[in-house]
């Protein structure tokens, strides 16, 4: 009898479970994610407007959706906003997205800037230590 009432309990719960996650999915809207597909190139073009950039690289030109979730960073350190985008055309970049086949959607995107240096050449006179 124990036995038959563990059984019950543990199939109640596990019905139970399942109806609470379908039916929390039920608010949410529907996205197929797709496989995540990394790309490398050049940024070419930013369009604010419509939330995309586009790249040129070794697999041809692509263009990238943006949304609220994609993250922009200097090489995996600073972040920076979609807006800042345009100031980086001609930076080159790897970028992971969703391939959900008519569109592709930007999760991540690193540009690969180098930090700057001040360079003094050999014989000049080093700004800092002027009188």
């Amino acid at each position: 009898m124990i036995r038959g009432k563990i059984v019950a309990n543990g199939t109640v719960i596990t019905v139970a479970a399942l109806a609470a996650a379908w039916l929390g999915s039920m608010g949410a809207p529907a996205t197929s994610t797709g496989p995540t597909v990394e790309a490398q190139g050049v940024i070419i073009s930013v369009d604010t407007d419509a939330s995309s950039f586009t790249i040129s690289g070794p697999q041809g030109t692509q263009e990238f959706d943006v949304t609220s979730d994609t993250v922009i960073d200097l090489r995996g350190a600073e972040r920076i906003a979609f807006g800042d985008l345009p100031r980086f055309i001609g930076i080159a970049s790897t970028v992971l997205s969703a391939d959900t086949g008519g569109q592709q959607s930007a999760r991540r995107v690193s540009l690969l800037v180098m930090p700057a240096r001040t360079i003094t050449p050999p014989g000049a006179r080093d700004p800092a230590k002027l009188p």
